[in-house]
């Protein structure tokens, strides 16, 4: 009888861990501290997952095709850049373009402004001047990730920064703080179009704020080989009575010219003389 239970209690054990692995192996989203990770998972999921992650609404338009399966993944979830890949990954797999969106609200009273997400915190910008317009600043500041802004009515009317230069995420930062605003982050995909597409991916900033570009590369065709010298002795030797001849005229364009066409490894021998 104690048997029978213990080999019962141990075959249903076995089912169990059966069971998870194969949910495991099903799930078609799954992630951890450094991987967030879609298997052919519904577009529906990895907005969803993408949503909760980092705290972004993402709102697909007509003609993105969301009946199809997204395979992608996003390292270090918790990382700078992370949203952006994320976003970016799912872009591709619908072979969508984006267009991110600011909208700011304002806080309640006495609440802590939250940092902006974004993305290219490190990018630098150099305003005209320390204060200016309140709506003209926060343009400014989403134009370094080529976002559109709605702002509130009631926005401050002006903004007084720390520096005249300083990185889109310190100046968002502060903008933030000054407007008592939170910047909440919207991602609109739309059906992909050449329009507005950068020639390559952007690694850096200028000085200025403007992006520099990491170039595609490019594949050249296999230049022709230079056709071989003829190893036929009749021709080499009407070849090297030529360059002679030249040499004795002092016809350099001749000398040249040989040279060129494939006797630049050094001058012929010179001809035999007749007897």
């Amino acid at each position: 009888m104690l048997a029978n239970q213990t080999n019962g209690h141990a075959c249903l054990q076995r089912l169990l861990a059966a069971t998870a692995i194969a949910a495991a192996l099903c799930a078609p989203v799954s992630s951890s501290a450094d991987t967030l990770d879609f298997q052919a998972a519904s577009v529906s999921e990895a907005v969803s997952r993408i949503d909760q992650t980092f705290h972004v609404t993402l709102e697909l338009k007509k003609g993105v095709d969301t009946r199809r399966k997204v395979t992608f993944s996003v390292e270090n979830p918790g990382g700078d850049g992370a949203l952006l890949d994320a976003v970016n990954s799912l872009a591709n797999a619908l072979n969508a373009d984006y267009q991110k969106v600011f909208l700011l609200t304002n806080t309640a009273p006495g609440a802590a402004a939250q940092d902006p997400a974004i993305d290219a915190a490190d990018a630098p910008i150099v305003f005209s001047s320390r204060t200016l317009p309140a709506a003209k600043a926060i343009a400014l500041i989403a134009g370094v990730d080529a976002a559109t802004v709605q702002t509130p009515a009631s926005l401050e009317s002006t903004i007084t920064f720390s520096d005249a230069s300083l990185t889109a995420g310190e100046a968002a930062r502060q903008a933030a703080r000054q407007t008592h605003t939170e910047w909440k982050v919207s991602y609109i995909l739309t059906p992909h179009t050449t329009q507005g597409v950068l020639p390559g991916k952007v690694i850096g900033y200028t000085g200025a704020g403007r992006p520099i570009l990491e170039m595609p590369n490019l594949t050249f065709r296999t230049a022709k080989p230079a056709p071989l010298e003829s190893t036929d002795p009749i021709a080499q030797q009407n070849r090297a009575a030529s360059y002679w001849s030249a040499l004795r005229r002092g016809d350099q364009s001749a000398m040249l010219k040989f040279r060129g066409s494939g006797g630049a490894a050094g001058d012929p021998a010179p001809p035999p003389r007749n007897p």
